[in-house]
């Protein structure tokens, strides 16, 4: 199965360059964190059909694609129109990939086609109750890989005006506990590590973790951090 073009070059442009990775408020060294997580995940376990849920501007995906070629089915969900609109027709002319819009209001839009790997970056704790997120996490694959904020003092539920932002802002904090008691309702295996730190500073006792599950293991967390060792 062939997996790679020619990565070595592409890799060095991406962690040298930073435009290439930057996005209006992102930080691209902490895009660079994610990519070198995912990369190393997909080249283990490498899946035919792979969903990036709460995708933005479907950068992610857009990397492994890169990287891979043997997807057959790609799936880019996200709750602003806008983005998905863009996406469609920026894949317009690649018929494996398609991007939709997420509906939670309409638990029966939950991801109506399945997949072998889920991604899931820095969105959960915009779903305010834990009985919907219950639901969301039962729909997504039997492998998946989240990154989520996280309070790691007590659960944080936020309902305000964001001076960071400058805008209305609503959110649920969870603690690692909470994730990690919720996410074992559908998966055997659930491992976290300490990702970053969060952007905004009035949130000082929040930390973004990774999140690996897996209903059969097949990968440690732990080893995705020896992700530079495969591409030399």
């Amino acid at each position: 199965m062939n997996t790679t073009k020619d990565k070595s070059k592409y890799w060095v442009d991406l962690k040298d360059n930073s435009q290439t990775v930057s996005t209006s408020w992102a930080d691209p060294r902490r895009f660079f964190c994610d990519v070198g997580h995912i990369v190393p995940l997909v080249h283990s376990l490498k899946p035919i059909s792979i969903r990036d849920i709460a995708c933005g501007n479907g950068r992610h995906i857009k990397v492994l694609l890169e990287f891979f070629d043997y997807f057959k089915n790609v799936e880019l969900w996200d709750f602003n129109s806008i983005y998905i609109d863009k996406l469609k027709r920026y894949y317009s002319k690649q018929s494996h990939i398609n991007a939709y819009e997420l509906d939670l209001s309409d638990e029966e839009c939950y991801f109506s086609h399945g997949s072998d790997l889920d991604l899931c970056f820095g969105s959960l704790h915009y779903i305010l109750k834990d009985d919907p997120l219950k639901v969301f996490f039962g729909r997504m694959a039997s492998t998946s890989f989240i990154r989520v904020p996280c309070s790691f003092e007590n659960r944080i539920e936020i309902d305000t005006f964001s001076e960071d932002l400058q805008a209305p802002y609503q959110a649920t904090y969870r603690t690692v506990e909470e994730y990690i008691e919720l996410l074992s309702l559908h998966y055997d295996s659930v491992e976290w590590k300490y990702a970053y730190d969060v952007s905004f500073d009035s949130l000082h006792n929040t930390r973004q973790i990774y999140i690996l599950c897996q209903k059969e293991k097949n990968v440690s967390l732990e080893s995705l951090e020896e992700w530079g060792h495969w591409l030399a």
